[in-house]
């Protein structure tokens, strides 16, 4: 049962693991170990070294994690990364950069920004590729941030996107815009894509429509 206490930083400090109601860090934090909470935000950098599990989670800083992460809703206007774990969520939307060496899943996927990960699994996943988003009066898209999404696989019901690289792609609808690269393609309903995009292989018995 949450016991409702509030966490926040506004200079710099760290977070000991437990049951929160709220945590906010608008400095430079770091939270040391697993936290449950109701309500994140991340509006400075913070860096967590334990499994974080929350209803809403909100960057608009930087973050960086080292475990597993499970979150309700998470929403990434800032800079998210974090090394080979897993990223659990029923519906992400990505504004900024969201980077990980894992696996990324959600029931829906909404991205107006750049993401990159080796795995990214879900129902409905569509990525769109934005410029011009600053975050705190700085280009968030310059150097070393990639001009493109990016995943080895990606398995969904339905998937649209634009400006991506990937390995795999498993999905029954998908459309593909804008110089997509994609080395291999599992789909068994329709397949939608223009002349700027370049697809290796495809497989299943799907209805192909160039645009």
């Amino acid at each position: 049962m949450m016991d409702y206490r509030k966490m926040e930083i506004n200079g710099a400090g760290s977070v000991t693991g437990g049951e929160y109601d709220r945590i906010e860090i608008n400095g430079s934090g770091k939270i040391k170990g697993d936290v449950k909470f109701d309500y994140g935000e991340i509006n400075g950098t913070c860096k967590c070294l334990g499994k974080m599990n929350g209803r809403i989670l909100e960057v608009n800083g930087s973050l960086k994690v080292e475990n597993d992460i499970k979150i309700g809703k998470l929403e990434v206007n800032g800079i998210y990364t974090s090394l080979k774990n897993k990223v659990y969520a029923d519906r992400i939307s990505v504004s900024g950069w969201m980077k990980t060496e894992g696996e990324i899943s959600a029931d829906y996927i909404e991205v107006d920004g750049r993401i990159s990960a080796e795995s990214i699994v879900g129902d409905v996943i569509k990525i769109h590729n934005l410029r011009g988003i600053s975050i705190l009066g700085f280009n968030l898209f310059s150097s070393p941030i990639p001009n493109q999404s990016c995943a080895d696989n990606i398995e969904c019901t339905s998937f649209q996107a634009e400006h991506i690289c990937c390995k795999r792609i498993e999905a029954q609808n998908i459309k593909l815009s804008r110089k997509c690269d994609v080395e291999e393609v599992y789909c068994d309903g329709t397949l939608r894509y223009d002349a700027s995009c370049r697809i290796g292989k495809i497989n299943g018995d799907c209805t192909i429509i160039n645009d």
